[in-house]
């Protein structure tokens, strides 16, 4: 199997990947957030915005050059890392942040950062110069392998549609792959055991429950169903969890290959078709939904 090509429009700052996210300035560099486990942690932190930060932030709709729909805010970044896993978006326990005496909102399920712009302006409408954090948390023994990591950032947010356009143009995978795959779920032909001839399997995506327009799995996925890459990409725009929803494996961005076997399906079937079947040569019937016989009722006097 070919190489594919790695995304360009992927982002990664001090280790931490951001496809929907272009960091343009480090405000303030990772910190770690230290501490005695099993106890209360206070952190008081300032940040400074400097006259070419505002003029960026001032400006609504600013672009970083890569992407028209793009525009910049100020962020806030939390994020851990362990000998096994590499930087992630993550919270510690019981975090609690308060920026400019204004509670900052964190919703640790959505994996993202945090946009603390309009908590950066003051009552008068002017960006505030000197920017105070204050921060409380609890490092448990359940993390105490994990460090974490405060930093903020200017960051350009992209759009869904430049990544998908992105993937779709150069992670087509080749019709081989899928032959694997096929082969593999069928299982080895053999003297002794009998063997599945065929497998059916669902056009619909498990996501949006509809029929698929851009058939994806990731590369390390072994099954033959795949779920919509547009879907998977909205989803994974407001909680960046990246688990495919079929298998849960980690299907990160260039993990991502759309399937140009069930791309020749999508394109060579009516939008009636939900499901098909796959015979052990790799060739493929539609499975049509059975027609219901209504019957005339009659009436006797």
């Amino acid at each position: 199997m070919a190489q594919m090509p790695i995304l360009t429009s992927l982002n990664y700052v001090d280790g931490l990947c951001l496809p929907f996210d272009y960091v343009t300035d480090t405000i303030r560099p990772p910190t770690e957030l230290r501490g005695d486990h099993e106890a209360a942690q206070e952190l008081a932190l300032s940040f400074n915005l400097e006259e070419n930060h505002l003029e960026k932030l001032a400006l609504h709709g600013y672009t970083d050059g890569r992407d028209p729909q793009t525009f910049c805010s100020l962020v806030l970044s939390f994020t851990s890392i362990t000998e096994k896993n590499p930087p992630r978006i993550d919270f510690p326990p019981f975090l609690n942040a308060i920026l400019n005496n204004n509670n900052v909102e964190i919703d640790k399920r959505s994996m993202s950062l945090i946009d603390i712009t309009s908590m950066c302006i003051s009552d008068e409408g002017y960006f505030i110069d000197f920017n105070i954090l204050f921060l409380e948390w609890t490092k448990t023994t359940n993390h105490s392998n994990t460090k974490w990591f405060l930093a903020v950032y200017i960051a350009a947010r992209t759009s869904v549609d430049k990544l998908y356009r992105e993937i779709k143009l150069t992670k087509l995978n080749d019709l081989s792959c899928t032959r694997d795959i096929i082969e593999k779920c069928l299982g080895d032909c053999g003297d002794t055991e009998p063997v599945a001839t065929g497998l059916t399997v669902s056009l619909l995506c498990p996501l949006s429950e509809i029929r698929l327009e851009t058939p994806t799995r990731s590369r390390i996925c072994e099954h033959v169903r795949c779920f919509d890459l547009k879907s998977f990409l909205q989803l994974n725009r407001r909680n960046q969890q990246w688990r495919c929803p079929i298998c849960s494996k980690t299907a990160q961005p260039d993990d991502l290959v759309v399937d140009s076997y069930f791309t020749d399906i999508i394109d060579g079937t009516d939008c009636r078709t939900d499901k098909i079947h796959i015979k052990r040569d790799g060739s493929w019937y539609p499975v049509h939904r059975p027609t219901k016989h209504l019957v005339d009722s009659v009436v006797i006097d």
